[in-house]
């Protein structure tokens, strides 16, 4: 028998055989059953006694569920145990509201899961979020007005290939624009030690921007696009366009072997349908040795920026000296012979047969969410920190610019090159 009647801890929770509990237990009560019976110490008492069962030995939990406690001691991990008594219900309901900046700035399971109504197959279900109204020009900062909060944020939808999955990135904006913080310019560090400020999301994965992957799936149609000018406001082939999605519908293969791993409703699913599906948040952050028997979800991983790395995957590294010949991490969604690629000459693949030894970041942004030109291509003379990586090499606004598959050498090394010979 059960009865919440007296605790000296808020909410009453209980305290799950923890040896000392503090208050307020926040991630600690959560790890009291979603850890194993080999776990040490979880949540700051003894291990469970019965594998497969909460902390009571009563109800069933999948293998999947107990492994969230060992998740957080990975080298990248949202910060849970980092804040104490922060957190609170009506967090992020308000634009700038204050409780998700400045020293309230946080991160709390309760932010991301609403315990009473998240479920095996949709763990956000009942977690608070924010929907966009995106701006109609591209790659543009938002205001309060192209926000609006919503309580339950989780969004299903319908892949190409007829699978569901549940969306998430309206629970990840909450904090990961400028909902909770305002002007861009207050964006935070992502650590006390970091030099360089969080960029705004909804920024970047705006579907009227000229380029973007996919996660913002209950988007159906898109402003169109600026014209193309001279310089730093060269868009890309199609531009004044309305083209739906803005990736490719017509070029690029994926990599079989793990896509299905770093996104699994896109198992199976061919070419063609990838290329028109929605993606989440945690398609590309999770875990390292991801597999279809580990958690999904950003809560820790061993590489930077908690990114998703499939069991067996040599692809782990996104910086601004990764080449083609090494183990570009992208590679584990996107296939890494360049199958289909539009950047050819006369039939030659640009990308394998030019470019082995070429930083991936010459040519593309250091942050591939979205961005204003085509391609997520950068420009090296103009672009700005942190989405020009490399910085100093590669593109620049002398390009002349080419539709997919009509690419010549001298279109890039005769008229829009820095640093490359």
């Amino acid at each position: 028998k059960f009865g919440a009647h007296d605790n000296p801890l808020r909410r009453l929770l209980a305290s799950l055989g923890m040896t000392s509990p503090s208050d307020p237990e926040e991630e600690d009560f959560c790890y009291r059953c979603h850890s194993r019976t080999t776990d040490t110490n979880p949540g700051g008492g003894p291990a469970k006694t019965t594998a497969g069962k909460d902390w009571y030995g009563i109800a069933n939990m999948s293998s999947i569920s107990e492994q969230i406690f060992s998740l957080f001691s990975k080298t990248r991990v949202h910060p849970v145990a980092s804040y104490s008594g922060r957190h609170k219900p009506t967090d992020g309901s308000a634009y700038n509201d204050g409780s998700l900046t400045g020293t309230n700035r946080h991160a709390e399971c309760a932010d991301c899961h609403n315990p009473h109504g998240a479920n095996a197959q949709d763990p956000l279900k009942g977690a608070s979020g924010v929907n966009v109204t995106n701006p109609t020009t591209q790659f543009t900062d938002l205001t309060s007005t192209n926000y609006s909060y919503v309580a339950d944020a989780s969004t299903p939808v319908t892949q190409p290939n007829g699978t569901t999955v549940y969306l998430d990135y309206k629970v990840c904006l909450k904090c990961h624009s400028n909902w909770a913080y305002g002007a861009e310019t207050n964006a935070p560090n992502p650590t006390p030690s970091a030099t360089w400020q969080q960029t705004n999301m909804a920024k970047e994965f705006n579907v009227n921007n000229y380029s973007y992957h996919y996660v913002e799936g209950d988007k159906t149609t898109a402003a169109a696009l600026p014209t193309n000018g001279t310089g730093c406001s060269k868009w890309g082939p199609l531009a004044g366009s309305t083209q739906i999605p803005r990736a490719s519908i017509n070029y690029g293969n994926f990599n079989t072997t793990y896509i299905g791993i770093m996104e699994p409703s896109l198992a199976g699913a061919t070419n063609a349908q990838i290329r028109s599906a929605k993606l989440r948040c945690s398609s590309c952050h999770g875990t390292d040795g991801a597999s279809s028997t580990t958690p999904e979800g950003p809560h820790g991983s061993a590489y930077n920026f908690i990114l998703k790395v499939p069991s067996g995957s040599s692809y782990t590294v996104w910086n601004n000296t990764v080449n083609r010949s090494g183990n570009v991490w992208c590679f584990n969604c996107h296939d890494p012979n360049f199958g289909s690629t539009g950047f050819v000459s006369g039939g030659t693949n640009l990308h394998t047969q030019k470019h082995n030894g070429r930083p991936c970041q010459n040519c593309h942004i250091a942050i591939p969410h979205g961005w204003k030109r085509y391609r997520l291509l950068k420009f090296s003379d103009c672009d700005s920190a942190p989405y020009n990586g490399t910085g100093t090499t590669g593109l620049t606004s002398g390009l002349n610019w080419k539709n997919s598959g009509q690419w010549q050498e001298n279109d890039c090394h005769s008229a829009g090159l820095n640093g490359c010979g």
